[in-house]
């Protein structure tokens, strides 16, 4: 192998294939983003405050009048803190439970709600089996030690969408980058989707795959999972409903990226964001922002590098702006000498 790519990536980027090996370079790595261009772009004390942590990224979107989900409660050191104070128990409905600071879908949970037992407990039922109520709550207590939690109703997809989601929330994943003039611009997007219908979470990096969008309709293309299984190659249909994935046209399309572009406006401290939208039958959700944003998925979903588009141009423009800013350390030492 001569492309200086370790081999992960030689197969996510599909470089084994003749037509793509000319155009190695122009792929943006971990290397130049997350352990490179994002450190220098970052702003560590807003990066941890606010896309770092879930739930403090919902009450930053209730300031700003942004529609994002909900927390229904947040259980932290042993104890349950529900947003709204009238609460003692959880609420009679699906509930969807995650890590408060997590990615890649890590330590998810839905649990559906069953309606209630002959006692009156409300039964809530997984995978893995079904528990009442006050079951469910010590269960969450238990496993809050040293991992903050965050309870939240079930978002359901929209009717357009539903036979391309499955049970799982599917979303967009859309980057929206700071241009020459300091606002948010849409740059790549991607449609993502659970490949089975039980599961529970529709995260590339959890099995499921995605689609690529034209960001100027919202019209979907052939769809693709990481590319370490051979066997998906390019989906033109869902591989467990059958239903048609390219040219489909999201729903509401406009309004997400209004509110992606929305959201940005508020955070524009940050260079870069990743923002996951739900899709439900009342318009777009936010779920979360991500400071930073893989680009893998994004590269490997759209069948071509990014080293040449626009967001690589911006991000180049942002380091640019910073290294003039930065003071002349050459200078300092001989005035200092």
């Amino acid at each position: 192998m001569t492309t200086g790519i370790l081999p992960p990536w030689y197969y996510i980027f599909d470089l084994y294939k003749k037509d793509h090996r000319s155009s190695y370079l122009s792929y943006i790595g971990r290397g130049e983003t997350k352990a490179g261009a994002y450190v220098v772009l970052s702003d560590v004390s807003r990066k941890y405050c606010i896309l770092g942590n879930k739930d403090i990224f919902a009450a930053h979107c209730r300031k700003f009048n942004l529609r994002a989900v909900e927390p229904v409660a947040i259980v932290d050191d042993g104890h349950i803190m529900f947003s709204d104070t009238s609460l003692t128990r959880l609420p009679a409905c699906d509930l969807f439970i995650k890590p408060a600071r997590g990615s890649g879908g890590r330590g998810a949970e839905r649990w559906r709600w069953q309606g209630k037992d002959t006692q009156g407990q409300d039964i809530y039922t997984d995978a893995t089996g079904h528990l009442a109520e006050e079951e469910l709550r010590q269960r969450l207590v238990l496993r809050s030690n040293g991992r903050r939690t965050i309870i939240q109703r079930c978002l359901s997809n929209h009717p357009d969408i539903e036979q391309l989601a499955g049970q799982a929330v599917a979303t967009v994943r859309m980057v929206t980058c700071l241009n020459e003039e300091g606002m948010p611009e849409i740059t790549d997007a991607i449609f993502r989707m659970a490949t089975r219908l039980d599961c529970v979470v529709d995260n590339i990096h959890a099995g499921g795959i995605g689609a690529p969008i034209d960001i100027s309709c919202g019209q979907l293309g052939c769809a693709s999972n990481l590319g370490m299984d051979a066997s998906y190659g390019r989906l033109r249909h869902h591989p467990d409903t059958n239903r048609v994935i390219e040219g489909v046209r999201l729903p509401f399309w406009g309004e997400v990226c209004a509110l992606a572009c929305a959201a940005h406006a508020t955070l524009t401290s940050y260079v870069i964001v990743g923002w996951d939208i739900a899709l439900t039958g009342t318009g777009p959700v936010l779920v979360e922002g991500n400071s930073g944003p893989c680009l893998d998925i994004m590269q490997r979903m759209a069948d071509r590098p990014l080293g040449d588009g626009r967001l690589a141009h911006l991000l180049a423009h942002h380091l640019q702006q910073g290294r003039q800013s930065m003071p002349d350390v050459r200078q300092d030492s001989a005035m200092s000498a």
